[in-house]
């Protein structure tokens, strides 16, 4: 838009998902709708989601292409981010108020899960964001107040299984089996 390239970054707060030392979460299935908001009807664009790997400040004054805090620069300009797609949308999104998923993101989601401390969202990617004038926009903040306005949802499917103990007998057999893989392995050494 105007010669510039835009990038959006998305965080959901994951917390709501059930913690036991008990349990593990193992996630089944994870998609996240977007709703059109302003388009241009250019050709059809490709928009990949990618997993973010830095932290950043959700605030538009402190947020940029080169820096993701007041004044801590992006490892890389624009964002620091996987280089594999965790999903991919092709289409015209030319449609207001159209609702837009991405699909496949039970990996992410289950590392965040696993991993809270690298919860640091997604960053959206336009493909063809060199062409002047191609742009698609989506609706971000959820405001109640406006009728016309529709939030991001994340949809997590997820279950809960146990975690087995491991009884006595079967850590004797673990712990024996683990000394002798390393005389065996200093035998062979030897």
């Amino acid at each position: 838009m105007n010669g510039y390239t835009y990038r959006s970054l998305i965080l959901f707060d994951l917390s709501e998902i059930p913690s036991d030392p008990d349990y593990q979460v193992v996630v089944l299935s994870a998609s996240l709708s977007l709703t059109t908001k302003t388009f241009r009807n250019w050709p059809e664009v490709t928009i990949s989601l990618h997993r973010l790997t830095e932290s950043w400040v959700n605030d538009p004054e402190n947020v940029s292409w080169s820096k993701r805090d007041a004044s801590t620069n992006w490892s890389t300009l624009g964002g620091s981010f996987e280089g594999t797609a965790s999903s991919t949308l092709t289409g015209l999104f030319a449609t207001a108020n159209e609702t837009n998923s991405f699909v496949g993101l039970e990996q992410d989601v289950q590392f965040w899960i696993d991993n809270p401390d690298q919860n640091f969202g997604w960053i959206l990617v336009n493909h063809q964001d060199s062409e002047s004038n191609n742009f698609k926009s989506f609706y971000g903040h959820y405001d109640p107040s406006n009728p016309t306005w529709f939030p991001m949802t994340l949809t997590v499917e997820y279950m809960l299984l146990p975690i087995p103990e491991v009884s006595t007998f079967g850590q004797l057999l673990f712990g024996a089996g683990f000394l002798a893989f390393f005389r065996l392995r200093k035998r062979t050494v030897s």
